[in-house]
């Protein structure tokens, strides 16, 4: 092989490698696979399911949970941080206080928060809303 030869199938190599690199390097950052698919992201852990009448029994200041949105919260140490007071959560207590809730118009920042209280959500048969589902 001349050298010519030689030093032009070194660089069609080194082109094919830079190439393939960044192929592969494009490829994980869309999330593609060697098939061309994206592998199925894991499962989310299941979430505890609650019945109305279990979340029913917890409509008390010292054990207050409210339903929103098919979704179970236990928003006893919320109480008396929330800016209306303690007595407008409780009205609702051991309920689902979607209605009221959607009524007041929360920010988005109040929205974010529920995720800190979420215990569960409600059992398929008595969700009204796709989104628990």
């Amino acid at each position: 092989m001349t050298k010519e030869l030689l030093m032009e199938s070194v660089a069609e190599r080194s082109v094919l490698q830079m190439a393939t690199s960044s192929l592969e390097t494009l490829s994980a950052l869309i999330g593609l696979t060697a098939l061309g698919v994206r592998p199925r992201p894991a499962p989310a852990p299941a979430q505890p399911t609650y019945t109305l009448n279990e979340v029913s029994e917890h409509c008390w200041a010292d054990d207050c949970w409210l339903v929103l949105y098919d979704r179970v919260y236990d928003v006893t140490r919320f109480l008396s941080l929330h800016p209306a007071g303690s007595d407008i959560m409780l009205e609702s207590a051991g309920r689902d206080a979607t209605s009221a809730f959607h009524g007041v118009g929360h920010s988005k920042e109040a929205l974010d928060m529920l995720k800190e209280y979420q215990i569960g959500v409600l059992v398929p048969e008595e969700c009204m809303w796709d989104s628990a589902k």
